[in-house]
């Protein structure tokens, strides 16, 4: 495989063995060529062994531990830039890329001035339409995108606030100002900073529909882990999101925050949802103790390549 050296593709994987090989095959087969990163997350079950076995090509780095998906995709960042790339196409291991998706996406990014990150339209696994995860932020940050497409015209872009990172194409220029994903976020949230951090640093975040990725999902999280779990991770990194927001001071975000979250927890009492209260409490509970860090992320916000 002839790689292309102005793209790399990084995938973090973690007991993946159910998607991976669809995932890098779809990425060995697009015309775009990139260099492929695998970041295995110590999986335990055979992922990374499919890698090493199947896709000689790739480069496969493998952590001790589970750093979480921001961190991770952080290390397959950092081996990209010193690759000299001018974009990183990140995709989820449950996804695939369609043809001609990641040549698109380069080329917008290329082409658009000011360009940060380009996204393009998940589908759901079987191509059958919409991801229905993603539906919510469309008809929210974009609804005209509806529109044109009932009308079957539309546009090639449409900026947008936020859109998942199960597939991204992250231009060098924004790597370059926003850095990578904040480890403060293990998983879930990070994107959300992420773009928020990339809009901040007068770039722009667009969703391309002529570029196309399938996701597999698995369900909604609430659905396919113990409610408590999931309840624990939003508040966490809710949280965060909310003290890291540089337009009110920090001390104000704190005290907001904290009195929010002690708001809903005395609902949680008041229905005698104790598990939604406990859940809540120890996010509660680790926001806290990581109050300086969480300060000293939100100053360093305008760091050249902060975290990579």
């Amino acid at each position: 495989m002839s790689n292309n050296p102005a793209i790399a593709a990084v995938v973090v994987s973690f007991n993946g063995e159910r998607w991976i090989s669809a995932c890098l095959k779809s990425l060995a087969e697009s015309a775009a060529k990139p260099a492929i990163i695998v970041v295995d997350n110590n999986s335990s079950d055979n992922t990374a062994a499919i890698v090493a076995r199947d896709f000689p090509g790739a480069t496969l780095i493998r952590n001790k531990t589970n750093l979480g998906f921001g961190e991770a995709n952080n290390i397959g960042i950092r081996e990209a830039l010193g690759r000299g790339v001018e974009g990183v196409f990140l995709l989820n291991q449950d996804a695939t890329v369609e043809p001609g998706a990641i040549e698109k996406l380069s080329a917008i990014a290329a082409a658009t001035s000011g360009a940060g990150i380009v996204a393009p339209l998940h589908m759901a696994y079987d191509g059958s339409g919409i991801d229905q995860h993603v539906i919510g932020y469309l008809s929210g940050d974009a609804p005209k995108f509806f529109d044109d497409l009932f009308k079957a015209a539309p546009q090639e872009t449409y900026e947008i606030s936020f859109f998942p990172a199960a597939g991204w194409l992250i231009h060098r220029r924004a790597l370059e100002v926003a850095g990578g994903f904040d480890p403060l976020f293990f998983m879930y949230g990070e994107d959300k900073d992420y773009c928020a951090r990339v809009r901040r640093a007068g770039l722009h975040v667009l969703l391309a529909p002529g570029a196309k990725i399938r996701h597999w999902h698995g369900g909604p999280p609430e659905k396919t882990a113990p409610r408590a779990d999931w309840i624990e991770k939003e508040t966490y990194w809710q949280l965060v999101l909310w003290l890291k927001n540089p337009d009110s001071p920090f001390m104000k975000n704190v005290v907001c925050a904290v009195r929010e979250e002690l708001l809903r927890m005395m609902r949680d009492v008041a229905y005698l949802d104790i598990g939604s209260y406990v859940a809540r409490a120890r996010a509660f509970r680790r926001v806290l103790f990581r109050l300086g860090t969480i300060k000293r992320h939100r100053e360093l916000e305008k760091t050249p390549r902060l975290f990579l």
